[in-house]
């Protein structure tokens, strides 16, 4: 058997020599000339029999690789997990295998959720593979050549990971930067978009307020000529009603049909007018509302005790168009002789209202009123006697008094000279009595 030097490399790039029997190939002829390079496949030969010796790194036996055919043979009978200075043993073994299994299923079973998940978004997906596969067939073999070829690379990845360490964070501020321009540019354009839609609306918004107020007056003068006459008419209360207050125009003529006479003005409410227009006649609302405050005077009242109070006794010379009720704003106390004062308030049917302030004086009343104007009486036969015409009470406090007269005496058919009595009596039960005499004659001739 002889004995040739065949150049080999680690997976570092650093050539080395070693001896190569001739029966590891079988041939003893152009052994030289081949050894580290086959001229068929002009590929590098790698053992990696005695690699990884002094760590616990598992041992890998590519003795057999390219054995003269075609595809590369791997052979993975001599894989063992035999360390240094360790060794597990087979239970160690076992577990390491179950476990290295049940990862391997569980990624068998990702992956097929994935793939499965991809072949829903992408039907044609596994077609297309498929075409892919068959144009190129020994694709899988290069890539795994081509791992063979660059062991180091992932290291070489991470050494050049290391020296720039700083790659990835000025990358993602760069993003970051774009991403933030980007962004104002969307919101540049979005405001713009907004601004054009809001000026596009605010011009249809004030061209619809144009045409709508140009079919208001044109529907006003329409109407103008076809109906003369104001649908509704609102006037104060107690004021005079003219015919052109009822008219659009002043240069249409018109008159009443309804009797203006009978309309009272005096109260708030709505009414119907009819009117004739233009020889025809046409009905409008008559409205009469009150929007003045009411007017009066304030009355300084003496009262006897516990004597009944009534607002509008404490009021005087009421001035509205319409009738005005009186209450008081707070009820005085009349229970006892003192001088109080009582706010009184006015009130419209309009709703208008007026606050006056009156002066009381209750006092205990013991004085009979007094009657004056009272004196002889002339009277003729067979017409009657007025016996009050002459005659005035008054009494220290307020209130109605009683007057009656004691004519029974009196014989209007017969002439003579009589007695007439007076009686007063006023609310604290205070009474006056007068007398004075009725003659009655005979009426001269003219």
């Amino acid at each position: 058997m002889s004995t040739y030097w065949r150049k080999r490399k680690y997976y570092t790039g650093t050539d080395y020599y070693s001896s190569v029997s001739s029966q590891e190939y079988g041939d003893d002829n152009g052994i030289g000339q081949n050894a580290g390079y086959t001229e068929e496949y002009q590929q590098p030969v790698y053992d990696y029999s005695s690699y990884y010796q002094g760590n616990q790194q598992p041992v890998y036996d590519y003795s057999s690789y390219y054995q003269g055919n075609q595809q590369p043979v791997y052979d993975y009978g001599q894989q063992s997990l035999a360390y240094n200075r360790y060794q597990y043993d087979e239970q160690a073994l076992q577990r390491y295998r179950d476990r290295r299994k049940r990862e391997e299923n569980r990624r068998q079973l990702e992956r097929g959720r994935r793939e499965r998940e991809e072949s829903y978004r992408q039907p044609d997906r596994g077609r297309r593979e498929r075409e892919e596969s068959y144009r190129q067939p020994d694709r899988s073999r290069r890539e795994r050549e081509e791992s063979y070829r660059q062991p180091d690379r992932g290291r070489s990845m991470d050494r050049e990971s290391r020296r720039q360490p700083y790659r990835s964070r000025n990358i993602s501020e760069e993003e970051r930067r774009q991403a933030r321009r980007n962004r104002r540019m969307r919101e540049e354009r979005r405001r713009r978009r907004r601004r054009r839609l809001f000026i596009a609306l605010a011009v249809r918004l004030a061209c619809l307020l144009v045409i709508l107020a140009a079919v208001i007056s044109l529907a006003r003068f329409t109407m103008s000529f076809v109906n003369p006459v104001k649908r509704k008419v609102t006037v104060e209360a107690g004021t005079e009603l003219d015919v052109k207050d009822f008219l659009k125009r002043e240069k249409v003529k018109g008159s009443f049909v309804t009797d203006i006479s009978k309309v009272s003005l005096d109260h708030v409410g709505e009414r119907e007018i009819i009117l004739k227009v233009r020889g025809k006649e046409r009905k409008s609302r008559l409205i009469v509302e009150d929007t003045k405050a009411p007017k009066a005077e304030s009355a300084s009242v003496v009262i006897n005790v516990n004597e009944k109070l009534e607002a509008k006794d404490l009021v005087k010379n009421i001035q509205d168009a319409t009738d005005v009720k009186c209450s008081f704003k707070e009820k005085p106390d009349l229970s006892k002789a003192d001088k109080i004062t009582a706010g009184i308030t006015l009130t419209d049917e309009g709703g208008n209202t007026k606050e006056v302030i009156s002066n009381i004086e209750v006092v205990v009343d013991r004085e009979p009123p007094v009657m004056e104007g009272i004196a002889p009486l002339t009277g003729y036969i067979g017409e009657p006697i007025s016996y009050k015409s002459t005659l005035t009470v008054t009494d220290n406090c307020m209130g109605d008094i009683d007057v009656q007269v004691d004519s029974s005496k009196v014989d209007t058919n017969t002439e003579g000279t009589y007695d007439v009595i007076y009686t007063a009596v006023d609310r604290a039960g205070n009474k006056a009595e007068a007398s004075t005499t009725v003659t009655i004659m005979e009426k001269p001739e003219n």
